[in-house]
């Protein structure tokens, strides 16, 4: 649980640190566009204003001109008259030709000597300006200049009136409207931004930045121009060219002089410092998730090793316990086992000694101290077994023997114990199940031993049955069954320990000092075999199975199989 909660901790610390700078990233990204959508609003209004002033003033000259019309004598003065006052009015206006029409069209004065005389009735802005019946400023439509640079022109007009408010001919300028360029390219815009111009009727008359000379470009299919001549004023979100780089567009449409105006912000150029903060945070957190990610593994693998050394403690502890346990118990049975074949040795001495036994009970007696001797002497050959085999000096006498006539000469060995407690003794030896390497008589006291095992636990009327055969052609098995008492599901896996006994009190129906198990498993290890117990449960018998190598070319003859201590008992 400690180790879950120091993962989840820290991780849902720092998802909710990334999930609260996620939002601030995201607010402060709407703040900047909020914010260039409001810069680029402002810089069109004043682009517009400054654009429409320039308009105003050159309106401005076109009243005064109509006035000096009026106290002159109109169209008809003289040129000395109108040619000064043409060329003062003209005087710093961003404007080409300024000229004095009749009301028949005529050109009759004009800043440019070589146009005066010719006709302009045909002029859209004469006709306009004929044709409606107030003193207003009419735009005409722009047109390119044919000498020079080419550049477009937006011809303004006004009527002229005389003392009697008759209409006596027209006042017409070329405005230029790119003559305010010095002031639109100083408009911050950016690097990637632009600034335009447009006429109502789908011509550009500035763009600045431009990579190219548009000047007088039809426009009607830029999204800016539509969407100004859809809405008049606005902002407009998205790309605009074949690059496909979002623009933050602010546009606005005047009404005299008809002009759209509109400021282009590059978004990418905007959000660029939000951009190096949300990678400069990225990157942060990129770090604080690594530096995160090494304490929380030093951190886990800390607590998996306090864990793992407690809990290694912990069966160390438990272990001790137990061996403790065993320890006292396998004292308390090992005193219990001297004890009573001693105590028989003693009380049929002592009858012998006190001659309180007649002559036909002597051979009995002694016959009782030599069984009870032979018991003591089986006792202490076990504890030596076992303390040789935890030392690692078991001697062992090697050689290429015949499996099967071990088995026979334990089983016979056996057999008379068998016989008294009146279980039957079955086998199923295959005498040519094959030779092995290995000590005959280790192996007679492995066999002897799960033949004993079986015997003691096996009820009068049972069976016990010994089979040896050989097993896919490359080893031998040895296996002993019986219909005893069978062991219980919880014992089964301690069943070879050193000491472990099913039952180790003092009161138990069988004795041993549990060793026996032990011993077997260590003897077939040392052979190169191993050892299998299966059980069904308490009261279903039991099955021992010792597998051992097959040695396929025997080479050496087996010696006389030497009598076990076992075999007196």
């Amino acid at each position: 649980m400690r180790k879950v909660l120091a993962t989840v901790i820290p991780l849902a610390l720092l998802i909710s640190m990334a999930a609260l700078r996620a939002v601030d990233l995201r607010a402060a990204r709407a703040d900047l566009l909020r914010s260039a959508d409001a810069r680029a609003t402002g810089l069109a209004a004043i682009t517009s204003t400054y654009v429409g002033e320039t308009f105003a003033s050159t309106d401005a000259t076109l009243r005064q001109l109509a006035i000096q019309s009026r106290r002159i004598g109109g169209p008809d003065a003289p040129s000395s008259e109108w040619l000064p006052i043409l060329q003062v009015a003209s005087a710093g206006l961003p404007i080409g030709a300024l000229s004095i029409t009749d009301a028949s069209g005529i050109i009759r004065h004009s800043t440019q000597p070589a146009i005066v005389g010719q006709s302009r009735r045909n002029d859209s802005i004469i006709r306009t300006l004929m044709g409606t019946g107030e003193d207003v400023l009419i735009a005409g439509a722009p047109f390119a200049t044919i000498a020079g640079r080419p550049r477009i022109i937006i011809p303004l007009g006004r009527k002229l009136f005389d003392s009697e408010k008759r209409v006596v001919g027209t006042v017409v300028v070329s405005f230029n409207p790119a003559a305010p360029e010095e002031f639109l390219q100083g408009v911050d815009v950016g690097s990637q931004g632009t600034v335009w111009v447009f006429h109502p009727d789908g011509v550009l008359l500035y763009e600045e930045p431009s990579t190219a000379d548009r000047i007088g470009a039809r426009v009607a299919d830029n999204p800016v121009f539509i969407a100004a001549r859809r809405s008049g004023n606005g902002v407009l979100h998205g790309p605009l060219g074949a690059d496909g780089a979002v623009k933050l567009t602010a546009y606005r449409t005047r009404q005299n002089p008809p002009l759209i105006t509109a400021v282009s912000l590059d978004e990418a150029e905007v959000l660029r410092s939000w951009q190096q903060e949300t990678r400069r945070v990225g990157a942060s957190f990129a770090l604080l998730s690594v530096v995160l990610i090494i304490v929380q593994f030093l951190l886990v693998r800390e607590m998996a090793a306090r864990s793992a050394a407690l809990a290694r403690e912990q069966r160390a502890r438990e272990r001790a316990e137990h061996a403790n346990t065993v320890k006292d118990r396998f004292l308390m049975t090992l005193s219990h086992e001297l004890r009573t074949p001693l105590t028989a040795i003693r009380g049929w001495t002592r009858m012998l000694v006190l001659g309180a036994v007649d002559e036909d009970k002597r051979a009995k007696a002694l016959a009782a101290i030599e069984r009870n001797a032979l018991a003591q002497e089986h006792l202490v050959e076990d504890l030596l077994d076992v303390s040789r085999i935890t030392s690692g000096n078991l001697p062992m006498n090697m050689q290429t023997l015949q499996i099967a006539k071990v088995a026979q000469y334990a089983l016979e060995t056996i057999r008379p114990a068998a016989d008294a407690k009146g279980v039957q003794l079955q086998s199923a030896i295959d005498e040519d199940a094959g030779a092995v390497s290995g000590d005959p008589e280790r192996l007679q006291q492995v066999i002897w031993n799960l033949l004993s095992n079986g015997v003691k636990f096996t009820p009068a009327g049972g069976r016990v049955l010994l089979d040896v055969h050989a097993r896919n052609g490359s080893e031998i098995q040895i296996a002993v069954s019986d219909t005893g008492v069978g062991i219980s599901t919880e014992f089964l896996p301690r069943v070879f320990e050193r000491f472990e006994q099913e039952d180790s009190t003092t009161t138990r129906a069988h004795g041993g000092l549990g060793l026996g198990l032990s011993i077997v498993r260590s003897i077939v290890e040392l052979h190169g075999g191993h050892v299998n117990v299966h059980s069904e449960g308490t009261g279903r018998g039991a099955r021992f199975e010792v597998t051992l190598p097959l040695v396929v070319h025997p080479v050496q003859t087996q010696r006389p199989i030497g009598a076990l201590r076992s075999e007196e008992a």
